[in-house]
């Protein structure tokens, strides 16, 4: 693969409260209820980060699909990039160029400039996402 992003998890504060959740009572009851709540806001959290990380695929395949091939491994968290070397060879202007920014070359006069997709665009729209 030509870029590998690992995604990390989403900052979690209930760290603390399963910390403090874990100290032993004699009242049994309470600490599980901590625990339950702190297993079920992990959850969520989970939640929340693989809806992100399906997010971040999907926009990264919209904007890039021209270009490059996405992968996404849910279970470790990680997006493969794959450029496909024909999209950065020169061609001349097309329909298809529309969604990707191009550096257009001039050519002699009396032949059409050649298109060639912008690097420097491409690894930013990546970096925004």
């Amino acid at each position: 693969f030509d870029l590998m992003l690992r995604l990390l998890p989403l900052p979690e504060d209930q760290d603390a409260e399963v910390s403090t959740g874990a100290q032993e009572d004699d009242e049994t009851g309470p600490i599980k209820g901590k625990k339950a709540k702190a297993v079920a806001a992990k959850r969520l959290a989970s939640l929340v980060s693989q809806e992100a990380a399906k997010d971040l695929v999907q926009g990264l395949r919209d904007r890039l699909s021209p270009v490059c091939l996405v992968l996404h491994d849910a279970q470790n968290q990680l997006v493969a990039i794959k450029w496909r070397p024909s999209a950065f060879l020169p061609q001349h202007q097309n329909v298809l160029m529309g969604s990707t920014p191009h550096t257009v070359i001039p050519q002699a006069s009396g032949e059409p400039p050649l298109c060639v997709p912008n690097v420097l665009s491409l690894t930013s729209d990546i970096a925004s996402l």
